[in-house]
């Protein structure tokens, strides 16, 4: 049984363009996994502030602890008062705080180690769907009526530029008279015209999100504005 395709089917569309359309779906799909788990990361690397400010507190208070002898001072005090002496945390009990905060810590870098891995997969993964598109995208543009139809137009104004490059450089250039220029220097006009944008490279460019952008023609480029619309 046939695969079925991705996307859902135009009319209008050729092989090559359901291809793209296909492709550029499972590029997106692959985007928005590789999203996905990096909002996973980010919400997991949250998690571990508050294990290392609570490990950075016992392990200082551990340390000062340890270092400094008790004190009956203040137990004394609340005797002589009356009162209920306050109960140290045994260090027992801080030992074993920290070394919770430490086995989480470590769950934590293990489960990063996981989703890095894993994101490393999903990255990889999309890049090949892009190239993909690019690939399919390229396969559209082969296949195009326009791309025949602007090869031939270039082949044709090449081989005119080529003619005029002769005429130019050979059969045109007489020196003036008292002047240091040739006849084609003289009628040359100084400086050459903005390109516009390039039409071909717009719709290449839309080819990666859009399967159905049409590559334009030659004579649609190049049509001169109706004196009325130029108006």
């Amino acid at each position: 049984m046939a695969k079925a395709s991705l996307s859902l089917i135009s009319p209008a569309r050729t092989p090559e363009r359901q291809k793209l359309a296909d492709a550029i779906l499972e590029r997106d799909r692959r985007a928005a996994l590789v999203q996905a788990k990096s909002a996973e990361k980010a919400a997991m690397m949250e998690q571990y502030q508050p294990l290392w400010s609570r490990r950075f507190a016992l392990e200082d208070d551990l340390k000062y602890r340890r270092s400094t002898p008790p004190s009956d001072t203040a137990r004394l005090d609340a005797l002589l008062s009356g009162e209920t002496p306050p109960e140290a945390t045994p260090l027992e009990a801080m030992q074993a705080e920290l070394e919770t905060v430490n086995a989480e810590v470590a769950r934590l870098r293990e489960q990063e180690g996981v989703i890095d891995s894993d994101l490393r997969l999903l990255e990889s993964a999309h890049s090949m769907a892009a190239d993909t598109v690019r690939e399919a995208a390229g396969a559209v543009i082969v296949a195009e009526p326009a791309t025949a139809a602007a090869v031939a137009e270039y082949a044709k104004l090449k081989t005119r530029l080529r003619m005029l490059d002769r005429a130019i450089g050979g059969a045109l250039t007489v020196w003036l008279p008292g002047k240091a220029q040739t006849m084609a220097e003289h009628h040359t006009v100084a400086g050459l015209p903005t390109l516009p944008p390039c039409p071909w490279q717009a719709v290449r460019d839309r080819l990666a999100s859009d399967p159905d952008a049409r590559l334009p023609m030659p004579e649609d480029v190049f049509a001169e504005p109706s004196p009325r619309s130029a108006a």
